[in-house]
């Protein structure tokens, strides 16, 4: 598999961009703050090219690339960016799942002729990514540290910066203590 960086330079992948996007001006600014691996990896996703971050021929991509996965989470947040997801076999003959990304003719025509509707709906679905996640997280550390502990955690970040006394933390600790008891013998 090609490394992506043989085919596209930092400079010939932002002329590409540079002239797809330079009619439309929001989609121009990103290409011009965006870092030069970004520009390179969003060029060949918008040549139509698929993009993965290992080296497995069975996925069938084009090209591949190191710390891709950074690189299209960036990415992902202005452009709609498809993963494919492919069943492997690791270096130790193991079952895993891969991914391949790509940008549909269809999600790149969009993206021109609707851009500040297409830039919205990455948004927002960015944006619920990172709730999940965040749900998540919180989940986590509810499970691995209990209710009590954990809402005390919260509590202590919420209010740590204010001029809480001790007095009023015990209370309010006392409180979440016996909340959280009744709560488990229900």
């Amino acid at each position: 598999m090609l490394k992506l960086t043989n085919d596209y330079t930092p400079s010939a992948s932002r002329q590409k961009l540079y002239d797809l996007f330079s009619d439309v001006t929001c989609l121009y600014q990103l290409v011009l703050d965006m870092n030069d691996a970004d520009a390179i990896v969003l060029a060949a996703l918008c040549d139509g090219k698929s993009v993965t971050n290992s080296d497995y021929d069975d996925i069938g991509a084009d090209y591949s690339m190191i710390r891709l996965s950074a690189i299209i989470g960036r990415l992902r947040l202005n452009f709609p960016i498809t993963a494919i997801e492919t069943n492997v076999l690791n270096e130790i003959h193991k079952p895993a799942k891969r991914n391949k990304y790509i940008i549909s003719e269809s999600n790149l025509t969009d993206l021109l002729s609707e851009p500040l509707k297409v830039l919205s709906r990455c948004e927002n679905l960015a944006s619920l990514k990172k709730d999940r996640r965040e749900k998540q997280d919180i989940a986590r550390f509810i499970k691995r540290h209990g209710d009590a502990v954990a809402i005390k955690s919260f509590f202590k970040q919420a209010y740590g910066h204010k001029s809480l006394t001790p007095e009023q933390l015990d209370s309010l600790f006392f409180t979440v203590d016996n909340f959280c008891s009744s709560v488990a013998n229900d």
